[in-house]
């Protein structure tokens, strides 16, 4: 026997289905509710069952833009293919969800960070900078009692030598700048970048890397320290030393503990 036709309890707009040989009462399709009580027509399933502007909520085609209101005060709000987005109205800027302003000048800052970064907050007053001679690393000293814009660091400080790369370290409190030679150039980047002549070929020392020297127009290790010796390069320029506990002329021999024989002197390279 069909347990819906003996004990049918379901509403008018429910159906009542027979499972496991129970009545149970059940919304139909395009319906929503409790099916014990009531069930009503829904408008949609999803939002494709809505005109392009809408947006099913809740079963109800609706303007998600009135329904949500998601936009900031000074911003309007669209649907498209039944999705809203926020924009700022014309001549503001911002986040149209959360505040919309008028646009501060691009130019106008109070700290480096508030620039993008090849640039700085420089005062409008006269630059001046420090030059740190053991350091590639510009730090600068603006004057404090004057406005400030966002200016190109590098163009504006001009730190590094003729051929060098200046580079925009993005430090803090302040930004400040590095100066390095390009590849197949050599040199104090600060002062200079020189090309590296092809094949080692040189005709001055400043031609060759600085542990290395101009020698019969090639650069080469200027190193010629006598025996057991120990030789470093500084500035082109080769130094030999006895290591510790070793007595003698470096340029022509070490040799541990006292040295008992008069060493000759020998040519060197430099003069």
């Amino acid at each position: 026997m069909d347990p819906c036709k003996e004990d049918n309890t379901c509403p008018p707009s429910a159906v009542c289905v027979s499972t496991n040989h129970q009545a149970q009462c059940e919304c139909p399709p395009g319906t929503t509710g409790n099916p014990k009580h009531s069930c009503q027509i829904v408008e949609c399933v999803n939002n494709n069952d809505c005109r392009n502007f809408e947006a099913c909520v809740n079963g109800e085609c609706k303007d998600p833009c009135t329904y949500y209101n998601p936009c900031a005060k000074d911003a309007s709000c669209r649907v498209v293919d039944h999705t809203y987005k926020c924009y700022c109205l014309p001549g503001l800027t911002g986040d149209p969800r959360f505040n919309c302003e008028e646009p501060k000048d691009p130019s106008s800052c109070i700290m480096d960070q508030d620039c993008i970064s090849t640039h700085g907050c420089i005062l409008d007053s006269l630059v001046t900078r420090y030059h740190n001679k053991v350091s590639a690393v510009y730090i600068r000293q603006d004057d404090t009692d004057s406005g400030a814009s966002c200016r190109d660091l590098c163009r504006e400080h001009k730190p590094c030598g003729p051929n060098a790369v200046c580079s925009v370290i993005d430090s803090t409190p302040r930004r400040s700048m590095s100066c390095t030679c390009p590849p197949g150039y050599h040199g104090d980047a600060k002062i200079e970048c020189r090309s590296i002549p092809s094949q080692g070929g040189c005709t001055q020392h400043s031609d060759c890397l600085f542990s290395e020297a101009c020698i019969e127009g090639l650069c080469s290790d200027p190193c010629h320290c006598g025996i057991n010796a120990e030789c470093y390069v500084s500035q082109h320029r080769p130094y030999c030393t006895c290591p510790p506990s070793y007595t003698g002329n470096p340029n022509v021999a070490c040799y541990r503990g006292r040295l008992k024989f008069t060493l000759k002197k020998t040519k060197k390279l430099f003069y």
